[in-house]
């Protein structure tokens, strides 16, 4: 329960601990308590430098997505694919979209042409790669993921890990990027995905 304490009340207390550190009383300590709207997200630790997780899952376009992704944390794409980005710097062929819920369980698809993939990569290869540091204040949180593939003509396919709501993050097993403080994330990558939700 708060107790509302009105301006007189109040200065009758300054009053009396002024009065008690005169007379030779111990000082007391006064503690700042910082109040919190009460909707808010706690601010949280940032994540420790980014590593590939494990279990990943690897999807094709030609494939299409997989039924579930149930143990699966990140994607895994074939070994030596440290792009300097976070797909190849290539025009790919198609694309997909695959939406997963909390459980892993699929929610829904697209198939993007060559023209929606090629403006999507394109879009998600100028974001900044930027790691978290500091505290980091989220929205909420629903486990909302998506994996996303690209095809290419010459190289392998290229598959990417979207954490979606909450503390959004991108990544593709090598490399990761966050979406808190990075305008390229959220007015350059999001802006694109909002048009081609799955």
């Amino acid at each position: 329960m708060r107790l509302l304490v009105g301006p007189a009340v109040a200065f009758a207390l300054v009053l009396a601990a002024c009065s008690s550190s005169q007379h030779g009383a111990e000082p007391r300590t006064t503690t700042t308590v910082r109040s919190v709207p009460p909707n808010s997200v706690p601010a949280l630790p940032s994540p420790p430098p980014y590593r590939g997780r494990t279990p990943a899952v690897r999807v094709l376009v030609s494939k299409g997505c997989p039924s579930e992704i149930r143990d699966a944390v990140d994607v895994n794409n074939p070994s030596g694919a440290d792009w300097h980005t976070l797909l190849p710097d290539k025009k790919p062929t198609a694309g997909l979209m695959c939406a997963f819920g909390p459980e892993g369980t699929p929610l829904g698809s697209r198939l993007l042409s060559p023209a929606e993939a090629s403006t999507f990569a394109t879009a998600i290869n100028r974001v900044q790669i930027k790691e978290a540091s500091g505290l980091t204040t989220c929205p909420p949180d629903s486990g909302r993921i998506y994996v996303l593939a690209f095809a290419y003509a010459d190289v392998p396919d290229a598959d990417l890990w979207w954490h979606a709501t909450g503390c959004q993050f991108l990544d593709n097993g090598t490399k990761q990027t966050i979406e808190g403080g990075n305008p390229s994330f959220y007015n350059g990558f999001d802006g694109a995905a909002q048009q081609l939700h799955a």
